[in-house]
């Protein structure tokens, strides 16, 4: 039985940015909600370990090539090391074994479909790879679902005057082929060869999250090189922009590395999902979800604490259950900004001013309190689960 994962961005290991943890917190969210309503969903670690920036570090010049290799491995692992550190923070739950360019059998796959290539045609002698018109880019884009609709009309923006890629490049750092030597293959060919390298692991691709950039950067490219999609969706999300409406950078001096930010990890996630799925967004002010997460943690404990009355009231879960399926919904369709509406509207007025109040007034009965605790548990699972896990650690160390 074949597996069905959600692909988040390939990331580079080095240092990582919001866009980054933009499409590992919609890939987990999306996962989680998946699991929630019953459509089991992993998500594999992926990773760009060979990369043409690697070279450009003053630790690689002026070595030999085999301390070129190990130190190149050293900076590798402790990189993802320290992603990794991240994912803990945020209580991703990425699965291993990672799916890494530097893998042995990745490596081999690449090498078959290469030579492939090269037997149909694909890639002529001069070792260039064109891509096929618009049109026939555009039709196995038209196979996938898209969110929003409008994402791939995108691609009609890209212009490309020349249609031919060099498959290799100069340097050191990436996969080579033994009749290029001192050549190793480009990084946007090795990247389009990701997802059916998954396939071939017998992993059923269901979505994927990615900014709107890596639109030219990437998908393009995965199109034109693939004759039948390997998503069932994608969803195109917006370019973070700084608060000059300008394109977020890491190489911007005033914007934070993932590793700086001190907020609470729910309290970026909420805002994050807040923003309107599919559009560019400024990057937000974290304050204001900080109240929301504060006030779902709060509902949470008070839940867990109550106890049952004699002659308590029955409680009308309808609403709370039917917010709660929505909520799940919205996330499977990547729509995370309605999804997150629902969200405060539960905590707000369904659990907060309706369920406690009625709580405090007139009790529980002790199968409708059962209820209303998993149904809300596995909402607050989606939106602030560092909150919800710390919570519960508290409790068995208490216990």
């Amino acid at each position: 039985m074949q597996q069905t994962i959600c692909l988040p961005l390939t990331a580079a290991t080095r240092k990582l940015h919001l866009g980054n943890l933009y499409s590992w917190l919609l890939a987990d969210t999306y996962m989680r909600a998946s699991n929630l309503a019953e459509r089991p969903i992993v998500t594999y670690e992926s990773w760009n370990c060979l990369s043409k920036k690697l070279e450009e570090d003053p630790q690689l010049k002026e070595v030999n090539e085999k301390e070129r290799v190990e130190r190149i491995e050293e900076m590798v692992e402790k990189n993802i090391e320290d992603a990794r550190k991240i994912f803990r923070k945020y209580a991703f739950s990425f699965r291993l074994p990672a799916v890494r360019d530097d893998r042995a059998d990745f490596r081999e796959f690449l090498l078959e479909n290469y030579a492939r290539k090269r037997e149909a045609g694909v890639i002529d002698s001069s070792e260039k790879l064109t891509l096929p018109d618009y049109a026939k880019i555009a039709d196995v884009a038209s196979k996938i679902h898209w969110v929003p609709s409008f994402a791939p009309k995108r691609m009609k923006g890209i212009h490309i005057e020349d249609r031919s890629y060099e498959i290799f490049r100069q340097g050191f750092c990436g996969i080579s082929s033994e009749t290029h030597p001192g050549r190793v293959f480009g990084q946007k060919f090795v990247q389009a060869h990701i997802p059916a390298f998954m396939q071939n692991q017998g992993l059923q691709i269901d979505a994927g999250f990615y900014g709107s950039d890596v639109l030219t950067k990437w998908l393009y490219f995965l199109f034109g090189i693939q004759q039948e999609p390997t998503f069932r969706m994608i969803g195109l999300t917006g370019i973070i922009l700084n608060h000059n409406r300008k394109k977020l950078t890491k190489y911007d001096s005033n914007v934070p590395l993932i590793s700086d930010i001190k907020e609470h990890p729910d309290t970026v996630r909420l805002s994050l999902l807040k923003q309107p799925f599919g559009r560019d967004f400024v990057y937000p002010t974290l304050s204001q979800e900080e109240r929301v997460r504060l006030k779902a943690l709060n509902c949470l404990r008070f839940l867990g604490n109550s106890g049952v009355r004699e002659n308590s009231s029955n409680l009308d879960l309808s609403e709370i259950k039917d917010s709660s399926r929505r909520i799940t919904e919205d996330i499977l369709e990547a729509r995370f900004d309605k999804a997150y509406a629902l969200f405060r509207h539960m905590v707000y007025v369904l659990i907060s001013k309706k369920c406690i109040e009625q709580i405090k007034s007139k009790g529980i009965k002790l199968q409708d309190l059962g209820e209303v605790r998993r149904t809300y548990q596995g909402i607050c699972s989606l939106f602030i689960p560092v909150s919800y896990l710390e919570l519960e650690e508290k409790k068995v160390n208490n216990f």
